[in-house]
């Protein structure tokens, strides 16, 4: 692009969302992740910060009702981590790399995004799973978000706020 050029050279840097198969490091996959999606189990896949934007509260109620799904979390909040940590049906890590999670993205059934307020502007996991080729459950809260998210071509999108995200 010429926009390039306003900027030195020395001062630019440009973020590339995502992936290749061929640059994920297995080597730098722990094991227990690996061992998860070795069993080629359904599994639904969240990453993102503890933020009240989130729909962490969603979240939470979706794998509470769905006991029956596996469900993989890449989260560095502990108070989240010992919120579910009873469940069987969560499996939780922390500190987790790139490789980790576009080997998550690239092997998990669905990416869940419940992100319910307007601040969500944009979600670049919606991004990297879309590089991933996995598709996402979100909400329609009129963001970014929605520019991303096409209903039932790469992913669900539900326009009641207060409808639970189904699987």
């Amino acid at each position: 692009s010429k926009c390039k050029n306003l900027f030195p050279k020395k001062k630019l840097f440009i973020q590339t969302p995502g992936y290749p198969d061929y640059k994920i490091n297995i080597n730098n996959i722990r094991p227990s992740i690996k061992e998860i999606f070795d069993k080629k189990e359904k599994i639904i896949f969240f990453v993102g910060r503890y933020r009240h934007y989130k729909g962490i509260e969603k979240l939470k109620l979706v794998i509470k009702q769905n006991y029956n799904w596996k469900f993989v979390i890449f989260n560095n909040n502990v108070n989240f981590f010992l919120k579910l940590k009873k469940l069987k049906n969560v499996n939780f890590f922390f500190n987790t790399n790139e490789d980790e999670k576009f080997f998550a993205f690239k092997n998990s059934y669905v990416h869940i995004f419940p992100s319910d307020n307007k601040a969500e502007s944009f979600g670049l996991t919606l991004l990297e799973a879309q590089i991933s080729a996995c598709p996402s459950i979100i909400y329609n809260i009129k963001t970014g978000v929605n520019e991303i998210i096409t209903n039932n071509f790469n992913g669900i999108c539900i326009d009641n706020l207060n409808e639970p995200l189904s699987i």
